[in-house]
């Protein structure tokens, strides 16, 4: 399969099977995306060094669309097909039916809306602690000018 693993801080070893030519766009995680970024841009300024007429983002666009085009066609089967054809049915048939059940509850103001969103907890206190950051520094921003006024005005008075 593929394995990308940071050899030291300024270099990543990629390892992929010789007949996978689209290693190189699997990604893996985040930190793998941005390896990848990174070879990007040092490409495109290596391509732009040592042959300015060529274009290689539009290299990649067309390469990814054939690897996307391979891509498709291998998920493509006969069972596939059918299965999305039958989901397809289904929500078309049942599609004026849910319509006009959700009309009808909002119409009446019935509707309810349930929203789960998932780690919220942690995201409510990071902007906590965000706020209450900022407002200790907005605090001891304004006593340093405070300050600063307080002491042009003593020594100006002293004068």
């Amino acid at each position: 399969m593929h394995a990308v693993t940071p050899s030291s801080s300024t270099s990543l070893a990629l390892k992929a099977e010789e007949n996978d030519p689209d290693y190189f766009f699997a990604c893996t995680s985040v930190r793998a995306m941005l390896y990848r970024s990174k070879a990007f841009l040092n490409l495109d300024g290596a391509v732009r060094v040592l042959s300015p007429e060529l274009d290689p983002v539009q290299l990649i666009r067309d390469y990814m669309l054939q690897v996307m085009e391979k891509r498709i066609e291998s998920q493509l089967t006969p069972g596939r097909i059918f299965a999305w054809v039958l989901d397809m049915k289904h929500l078309f048939e049942n599609a004026p039916r849910r319509t006009d059940m959700v009309l009808d509850k909002l119409a009446n103001d019935q509707l309810t809306v349930r929203l789960e969103v998932e780690h919220v907890d942690d995201v409510v206190k990071s902007l906590n602690r965000a706020a209450n950051r900022l407002s200790l520094s907005m605090l001891l921003a304004s006593l340093v000018i405070g300050g600063g006024f307080l002491l042009e005005a003593l020594r100006k008075t002293r004068r």
